[in-house]
């Protein structure tokens, strides 16, 4: 507060609140209302609110990741979040209806979403959780996110994370958070196994060449693991 530099000022205050874990978030917001930037201070509060909400449902605690995941201003994020609250939702009620909105208010989220790998990994978690419930509307989410696949500009799912990037006058902030789940190869394999033939039919209509390859390789090594093995040979026995 003291710091007579603006930018110096700015730098401080974001690095403050980009490692501040443990704080008490009341106290990371009032910190964040101190940055004279508007657009950076929008910045900084979202990925405070993501890290909040990541941390909030790895500790079991749903409801209070839900209330920080509708703060987080990036809606393929924010769907993705919902996608692990729905996951671990669905894990604990046997209630088919509350699971189905639940999973369909997450799909609504994520089709408003830019197309990107996270929403694409996003839409292939909901499609497999709805293996379990209704295959047809599985097939159709994972329809969905093979349009997404295709909206985007060289997929890359090698990697299961984001880069983040925040930048100041005087300073630069990089990381990366973390998306684990589902990517084509293993989202459409699971899927393949209640609609192999709709599920191939998708992967063929992949526009990325060598991803088209991947997730249809994933299908026929399931396809192959599934069918039943032949009978031994029998030997057949010369007379001496």
């Amino acid at each position: 507060d003291r710091q007579a530099n603006p930018a110096m000022r700015e730098q401080m205050l974001a690095l403050a609140i980009l490692g501040a874990r443990n704080e008490p978030l009341e106290h990371v917001l009032s910190a964040v209302a101190k940055i004279d930037d508007s657009a950076l201070a929008d910045k900084i509060l979202n990925w405070v609110y993501f890290e909040r909400a990541q941390q909030a449902i790895k500790d079991n605690k749903l409801d209070e990741g839900r209330k920080l995941a509708a703060k987080v201003v990036e809606l393929d994020q924010r769907a993705y979040l919902y996608s692990r609250i729905a996951e671990d939702s669905v894990k604990n009620t046997t209630n088919d209806q509350e699971t189905r909105d639940l999973l369909e208010e997450v799909v609504t989220g994520a089709v408003k979403a830019p197309d990107t790998e996270v929403k694409a990994r996003t839409l292939l978690g909901i499609a497999y959780l709805y293996t379990k419930l209704d295959p047809n509307r599985s097939i159709a989410i994972l329809s969905d996110a093979a349009k997404c696949i295709n909206h985007i500009e060289s997929p890359d799912f090698s990697h299961d994370y984001v880069r983040r990037k925040i930048e100041g006058r005087s300073f630069g902030s990089y990381a990366s958070f973390t998306t684990p789940g589902f990517n084509p190869e293993n989202g459409f394999r699971e899927i393949g196994n209640v609609d192999f033939d709709g599920s191939l039919y998708l992967a063929s209509n992949l526009a990325d060449k060598a991803l088209r390859a991947m997730t249809t390789l994933a299908l026929a090594e399931q396809c192959l693991k599934n069918s039943p093995r032949p009978p031994p040979a029998q030997k057949s026995l010369k007379p001496k």
